[in-house]
């Protein structure tokens, strides 16, 4: 008789098991885990390339053979594998990432193949028979089961995982509240983020959407999302009223929609049982942060998200109004701890965008971080921020990294967090750790120009060049306005000794943002490497003069004389940058500039009072 023989394989790995025929992975449980069809192509790549460093480019030229994807698909896919395997960022039992390169399989595999056998024109052995009869019986009442449960219970689609929280939005012909549409936007996403196994979009990918007439739907394939919540909101005297439609984007159908209106004072009550409806919607559990009220008065926590709709324009006229609104907030609920963090981060971010002498902000922003840990010890941005004036205020690295890492293991999705936490990392030198680090806030947020342009940072500080021009040209490309990738563009021009590029970044950050000098002070450092050296005494002569009459940091200074060569007014202005607490003082070990000073017994002594030696 003629036998037909198909195999199948199937790959096991630390009690997973990924079937290739039925194109399905199976959990720990033994039961299917719905993947979207392209995270299963990852999967299977990676598992049929264990242990060796999968490029990126070969991955995405495997998965989307012939076509132009961006980095953001992979490593969306990436995210949501090692959710799948409930891996936590530190934590890579399956997946690890390759700073520079890929991505490599490390879980041991084992391949087995499964054959089914056909004879014809030979019955089956009686076992056999009895299997198929037991399992067409099983299969037949789960189905009939499956369907009672569908029926009864048909708005929770299993098959859905990713959702966008588009904008809210007001109603038509009302007066537009942007700092409350844009904190009831924040509050959710941050919300849906606890909830297990469910893709929440970063606000920094549905902010682009926030125009009054965008059509939901089309922002939902346009994102790649599998529903899309679409809110609208109106406030009158002391009544909110919260319209929300939840909607599959595939089929451009409503699976729900539902009306709140209540009093101002219970906004929070509003935005918890939008959260819980969306988190059943997915059959999710909300985390603890979810449920978590920061402040019980509504109006000090209008002021608290005007404040950082305020501050998060990086424009120091902004950012003081930022203090302000925060003050306000406090006056309300003084232990409103969220508040005093935004203090901090507000006077720290003051220092380095307005260029103001930092002793006294400084000393604000690290009373302000106590006072929040005081109040709330377990809320992650207190934590983050007390680590960031460790970092740029104190120099002390240690208690810094200690600081990032409870924020962290408070809220692991945190984005700003991990950016800043790679930031430290790569000024102390510790660039294989920093590059890990700021992978992790692209996978969290992989839309915001600022992210990718501390991506350009470490990798320039760790001399990795060719991939540092890269990510700042995606910066400038995401953010024309963005200053800072040009500046560091400029930076390492000059150390490659490619100076007319550098004049060109330089200046091109001048033009951005004329607020600051230390683009200017690598104008210095790029005309006097083109010989044109009259240009740059004068550059140095006008920025003196400057300092004469507003701030400006003795650490730019020190630079500009290093351009020309002036060794020893280079050190005089970089001790007393240290002695005026100049942030920028925390470059010293990583900025390459320095690079011809680091025997000098001058410089190994301000190195040690650092606390980099």
């Amino acid at each position: 008789m003629v036998r037909n023989v198909e195999k199948s394989t199937v790959y096991t790995f630390e009690g997973f098991r990924l079937d290739v025929a039925k194109r399905l992975v199976y959990g720990l449980d033994g039961k299917p885990i719905p993947l979207k069809a392209k995270a299963f192509d990852t999967l299977l790549f990676l598992v049929e390339n264990p242990s060796r460093v999968v490029e990126r480019e070969e991955l995405s030229n495997a998965i989307w053979p012939g076509a132009f994807v961006e980095e953001n698909n992979l490593t969306q896919h990436i995210s949501s594998l090692r959710r799948m395997f409930g891996e936590k960022p530190d934590d890579h039992r399956f997946i690890a990432t390759v700073p520079g390169h890929g991505y490599m399989f490390v879980a041991k595999v084992r391949t087995d193949a499964v054959e089914s056998q056909v004879r014809r024109g030979e019955p089956s052995p009686p076992s056999r028979k009895w299997f198929v009869v037991l399992a067409t019986s099983v299969v037949s009442l789960l189905l009939v089961l499956g369907f009672v449960y569908y029926k009864t219970e048909p708005a929770k689609d299993r098959s859905i995982r990713s959702i966008a929280v588009l904008p809210f939005k007001p109603l038509p012909g009302e007066n537009r509240d942007e700092s409350l549409e844009w904190g009831m936007t924040n509050v959710l996403i941050n919300k849906l983020n606890g909830a297990e196994g469910l893709d929440v979009f970063p606000l920094s990918s549905v902010l682009r959407f926030a125009s009054p007439d965008q059509n939901a739907t089309d922002a939902g394939k346009e994102l790649n999302a599998d529903v899309v919540l679409d809110s609208r909101i109106q406030s009158s005297g002391d009544r909110v009223r919260v319209t929300v439609t939840l909607i599959k984007v595939a089929e451009s159908k409503p699976l729900w929609v539902t009306e709140f209106e209540e009093k101002f004072t219970d906004i929070f009550a509003v935005q918890e049982k939008i959260a819980e409806r969306v988190a059943a919607q997915f059959n999710a559990t909300l985390g603890e942060r979810a449920r978590k009220r920061f402040t019980n008065n509504a109006e000090a926590y209008r002021l608290y998200w005007e404040g950082r709709s305020n501050q998060l324009k990086l424009n120091p006229n902004f950012v003081k109004i930022a203090i302000e609104d925060y003050l306000k907030a406090i006056d309300l609920d003084p232990n409103y701890a969220l508040a005093w963090a935004g203090i901090s981060d507000s006077q720290r971010g003051l220092i380095l965008s307005a260029e103001i002498s930092p002793i006294e902000p400084g000393k604000r922003a690290i009373e302000a971080a106590d006072k929040a840990i005081e109040l709330d010890p377990q809320l992650a941005e207190a934590h983050a921020a007390r680590a960031n004036a460790y970092f740029w205020l104190e120099h002390d690295w240690i208690n810094a990294e200690a600081e990032f890492k409870q924020s962290i293991e408070l809220d692991p999705k945190s984005a700003v967090t991990h950016a800043n936490y790679a930031h430290m990392l790569s000024n102390v030198g510790r660039h294989g750790e920093a590059i890990t680090e700021i992978g992790i806030a692209r996978q969290h947020d992989p839309n915001l120009a600022i992210w990718m342009t501390y991506d350009g940072i470490v990798h320039q500080q760790a001399e990795h060049f060719d991939i540092a021009f890269a990510r700042f040209n995606d910066a400038k490309s995401m953010d024309r306005e963005l200053w800072l990738p040009h500046l560091f563009e400029a930076e390492a021009y000059t150390h490659l000794q490619r100076y007319d590029a550098a004049l060109e970044s330089a200046r091109r950050a001048s033009a951005i943002n004329p607020l600051q000098t230390i683009s200017t002070a690598y104008e210095c450092v790029a005309l006097a490497g083109l010989n044109r050296r009259g240009e740059a005494k004068k550059l140095l002569d006008g920025l003196l003069q400057r300092s004469t009459e507003t701030h400006v940091p003795h650490y730019h200074l020190a630079i500009a004389y290093m351009g020309l060569g002036d060794r020893k007014n280079a050190l005089d202005f970089l001790e007393k940058s240290f002695a005026e607490q100049d942030v920028k003082i925390v470059f010293l070990k990583a900025d390459h500039i320095w690079d011809d000073l680091r025997s000098e017994p001058r410089f190994i002594e301000l190195m040690t009072k650092m606390n980099f030696n």
